[in-house]
């Protein structure tokens, strides 16, 4: 790799969010209320997290040799703990959807209709393998947003989308521009979706853009979330690799930088230390930066907060530098 050619890279994951509050309260009552409600809100955001976290290590450690065995302890807990959801809840295998356009290929996946993977074309790694911002294959990719439903708790990285794609590959190059739409569908009866109702991952790749833009569209979803939520909280973790020749360089420059309404601001460089903060103010982007390269997250408008943690394995396995979250 030549270094003195590539000067920060940059992959702008643009986030352009449109969400709807439906009958929210008046803007006095939101005023009196938020900080007690916001609070409350994200710590039953972070018991979900760390309850699906426990499940999801569960069911991987389980062996089972019978179909019967597989369905039946399963069935009856995810329709009490996934309501309207439990069909969405299920496991099952699709092909991920792979877009490529002029400077990078991405992986967007049916669980949490997120993306999984991203690669940069054209550009290296020290040992000249491809050069992989993230990759689920390798470690977790969390990527998702909350809300509530018939008073349960619901993160959409945790549930299975439908692709509106039937390519499984999809180039698009230059001034073109292509979209890519994942839709979480709420259950109709007990083996049937409701397809008139859904969340939706709106994904839009332009050929010669190193961004790619998402939009959160609720479409015909009322009667099937909580209208009085007062914020919906999204959470982003993933790991970074090593990509450089000095891994001690590349650990100190590893770290999360934002910008709030006034400057660039970032937590500390260690290359054995983490650090976390929690942000009360206004946030318009969230960069998980490498000593080359980034993974940013933009808002249309702005996040209102945000907890920022960046964490160092005890076992540095799979070339893994360090663990992001916000």
């Amino acid at each position: 790799m030549n270094k003195n050619t590539i000067i920060g890279l940059v992959l702008l994951l643009g986030l352009f969010i449109g969400y709807s509050i439906y009958m929210s309260p008046s803007k006095e009552q939101q005023e009196a209320k938020k900080r007690y409600q916001d609070s409350l809100w994200v710590e039953r955001m972070n018991q979900l997290m760390l309850d699906s976290i426990e499940q999801t290590n569960a069911l991987r450690n389980q062996s089972v040799t019978h179909k019967e065995a597989e369905v039946a302890p399963i069935e009856e807990p995810l329709d009490a703990d996934y309501g309207s959801f439990s069909l969405a809840a299920k496991s099952r295998h699709t092909e991920p959807v792979v877009i490529e356009n002029d400077w990078y290929q991405i992986r967007i996946g049916s669980k949490g209709g997120k993306i999984e993977s991203v690669r940069l074309k054209d550009v290296r790694t020290h040992d000249s393998l491809p050069l992989v911002l993230f990759d689920s294959d390798k470690s977790d990719v969390v990527f998702g947003f909350s809300f509530a439903s018939n008073y349960l708790i619901f993160n959409t990285n945790d549930l299975y989308f439908e692709s509106q794609t039937q390519a499984d590959t999809i180039r698009v190059k230059g001034n073109d521009s292509v979209q890519i739409a994942m839709r979480l569908y709420p259950n109709k009866t007990a083996a049937e979706f409701d397809t008139t109702s859904y969340i939706e991952f709106l994904y839009t790749v332009r050929g010669n853009d190193y961004r790619t833009g998402l939009s959160v569209n609720f479409f015909n979803i009322s009667n099937y979330i909580d209208r009085n939520q007062p914020t919906t909280t999204l959470t982003w973790q993933t790991d970074l690799f090593q990509q450089e020749k000095s891994i001690k360089n590349e650990m100190t420059a590893s770290t999360i930088f934002f910008r709030d309404i006034n400057e660039v601001n970032n937590l500390k460089e260690s290359p054995d230390k983490g650090d976390s903060v929690f942000y009360s103010t206004q946030i318009k982007w969230i960069s998980f930066k490498q000593q080359f390269f980034t993974s940013t997250l933009i808002a249309d408008d702005y996040f209102s907060y945000a907890t920022l943690v960046v964490n160092v394995p005890q076992n540095q396995t799979n070339k893994v530098l360090k663990n992001m979250k916000a």
